[in-house]
């Protein structure tokens, strides 16, 4: 079988959410420190003098933190959350192995689990019913688009039909 996502790369993009979370909560302590202590440096009576600087710089601070956090939680973040949350929850979930028929790829980008990924439609056989029907997998388009030829039988290991391991099995 040959895996999308292996334990290096999956360690590798945990990692980078850690350390970006990690960098965060300290910038929001060296914020909340700083304000809090040129807060309280104001009421004393040897700053009378330099209040009117405190306060500027504590609305400085504040809005330079704000405009930070604002694009930062947004969009940077959430994002990388999302593909955090997927890698993890990948692990533990629910895989489904299934044989499957390569049909044709769709040259349309969809938004998965909040994944991009491309797409690429199999058939299979359904035991209950005795018929084929489509089905899509996904595959995260940071990744090499598998090259199968129509026709060709698959064993694919899927988590929410986002592609994890695939195999080629042999050709109709």
């Amino acid at each position: 079988m040959t895996a999308i996502y292996d334990n290096a790369y999956t360690e590798k993009e945990k990692n980078i959410y850690k350390r970006m979370h990690r960098n965060y909560i300290i910038i929001l302590c060296v914020f909340i420190f700083t304000n809090a202590l040129s807060f309280i440096l104001s009421f004393f009576e040897f700053m009378r003098d330099a209040r009117i600087w405190l306060e500027i710089y504590n609305i400085v601070t504040s809005l330079a933190f704000g405009f930070y956090s604002l694009p930062f939680l947004d969009i940077k973040h959430r994002q990388t959350k999302i593909y955090y949350n997927f890698l993890c929850d990948k692990d533990v979930g629910l895989k489904e192995e299934i044989e499957c028929v390569f049909e044709e790829y769709k040259e349309e980008r969809v938004t998965k689990n909040g994944l991009e990924c491309r797409v690429f439609i199999v058939k299979i056989f359904n035991d209950v019913k005795e018929r084929t029907y489509d089905r899509e997998i996904y595959v995260d388009s940071l990744f090499e688009f598998p090259v199968f030829e129509k026709g060709q039988k698959l064993r694919l290991i899927t988590y929410a039909n986002i592609l994890l391991e695939y195999e080629i099995i042999y050709f109709d």
